[in-house]
């Protein structure tokens, strides 16, 4: 099995994932065909987004080094 690693971002109140800001615009990058991080789970009521860590590596870094 593949040990994978995750992070979360714990807001201060609860939120409504089907409206969420975050959740919005990842769902639009992924219909994009862009790289995201996976989401495994958004706890509306816990004010909770648990996601895929992709380490240090940041998109715009891999938009730089991409081929044009």
């Amino acid at each position: 099995m593949e040990k994978r690693t995750a992070i979360a971002a714990v807001y201060p109140e609860p939120f409504d994932p089907a409206v969420h800001p975050y959740l919005d615009v990842t769902r639009l990058f992924i219909e994009c065909g862009l790289p995201v991080p996976q989401v495994y789970e958004a706890d509306g009521a816990a004010g909770v987004i648990v996601q895929e860590d992709l380490g240090d590596e940041q998109l715009f870094k891999v938009f730089e080094t991409a081929n044009r």
